[in-house]
């Protein structure tokens, strides 16, 4: 079984990609769908988040504001970092305890849209980047998340740029609206299957 990365900057469109591959059985985990839920379900996550950025990051209802979280990290990078420091191990773990219960697939999907900034990547066999232009990036989050153009710009410069995600991805979809993207999908996938069959 391959084990392949699937990432993308914000309003990449990672999540209509990886869609498709469910579409055509392939099981995908997660990463960013999994951090939220353990900071909502894990108990010693959430002491050791509250421990590092107090009580005002979390709502009434005892769970973590995402809203006053954000507004928090993605203007300092030195709390972003110390954030994924704690969130990204636990989630880690999660996907080993996962990869156990994958059985008689060709490869998995690990989406994640830091791969490469917390050297996922190295754990992996390879890397599907999602790519789309930063307009269309932007426009598609104000559209989605309901942000401002300067916060969508924020969080933009918080994530590497394409240019180092290209220079470590392995293969590359583009979801710019402009080329159609499942011939894109079934091209790798058919790929990713050879490549599997030659490792069984």
């Amino acid at each position: 079984m391959l084990k392949i990365g699937i990432t993308g900057g914000i309003g990449s469109g990672k999540s209509i990609v990886t869609t498709i591959f469910k579409q055509l059985g392939i099981h995908v985990f997660y990463s960013d769908l999994e951090a939220k839920l353990l900071m909502t379900s894990d108990p010693n996550l959430l002491l050791q988040i509250k421990k590092e950025f107090g009580e005002e990051v979390f709502g009434q209802n005892g769970f973590i504001d995402y809203k006053k979280m954000g507004q928090k990290v993605f203007y300092n990078n030195a709390l972003l970092d110390k954030l994924n420091s704690i969130i990204h191990p636990a989630v880690r773990n999660h996907f080993k305890q996962w990869l156990h219960n994958q059985i008689d697939v060709p490869y998995i999907l690990n989406e994640s849209a830091i791969i490469f900034e917390h050297n996922l990547y190295k754990e992996l066999d390879a890397v599907i980047v999602v790519l789309a232009s930063e307009d269309t990036r932007v426009k598609r989050v104000i559209k989605r998340d309901g942000l401002k153009e300067n916060e969508v710009f924020q969080r933009i410069k918080n994530q590497i740029t394409d240019k180092e995600r290209r220079l470590k991805g392995n293969y590359f979809i583009l979801n710019d609206e402009k080329l159609p993207i499942i011939p894109q999908v079934l091209n790798i996938h058919r790929i990713l299957l050879q490549k599997a069959n030659k490792t069984v």
